[in-house]
């Protein structure tokens, strides 16, 4: 299974770092969750991530835009293979949303692949949950191609994900803007 890169848009400041992370990881999905740093510091030092995640019952290019996984394992810090679905309306960690194709041509470097991905996925949220993220109480989680596997494979891959990390009730698919909170004063 091609490699891609997992991102969480809050971590863009360290996306350059999780780039060189990348091309050291093993077959599957690499997860790096809050373990970012540490698997820059493995790579840097030409070791391969410490494990793989292959417990999950669909491999993660196989997961349907609208199908919820409900596998911790998206915030971890192992290379993935495979998540757990889960039924949407139960507690669930994330929902996938888009997924797409970057464009044809050489691979155009790491912080533009993640340009594109965090835009695309972003454009995409919108489409799907019918508000910007940043109107919600929510965010997302995103998988990018990496280097290795460009000429083969570019799908970007965007997840759904609640803003603290809790878990999901219900699909996220035209859910529209969170309710403000009022302010106190």
């Amino acid at each position: 299974m091609p490699e891609l890169a997992p991102r969480h848009p809050r971590t863009v400041i360290i996306a350059s770092a999780i780039a060189l992370a990348l091309g050291a990881s093993l077959s599957g999905c690499t997860a790096l969750g809050e373990f970012v740093l540490d698997r820059f510091n493995q790579v840097g030092q030409g070791d391969e991530p410490e494990a793989i995640y292959d417990d999950g019952d669909t491999a993660l290019l196989d997961i349907e835009v609208g199908e919820c996984i409900d596998d911790e394992a998206l915030f971890g810090d192992e290379s993935i293979a495979s998540f757990n679905l889960g039924d949407c309306a139960e507690p669930h960690t994330a929902e996938l949303y888009a997924t797409w194709n970057l464009p044809d041509g050489p691979f155009p470097g790491y912080n533009e692949v993640d340009e594109a991905v965090i835009t695309g996925c972003e454009e995409r949220f919108a489409d799907y949950v019918g508000a910007p993220s940043a109107d919600t109480d929510l965010d997302f989680y995103y998988f990018a191609p990496i280097e290795e596997f460009w000429s083969t494979d570019r799908e970007a891959i965007c997840f759904a994900i609640d803003f603290d990390q809790e878990p999901l009730t219900g699909t996220v698919k035209d859910l529209g803007a969170s309710e403000p909170v009022p302010s106190e004063g």
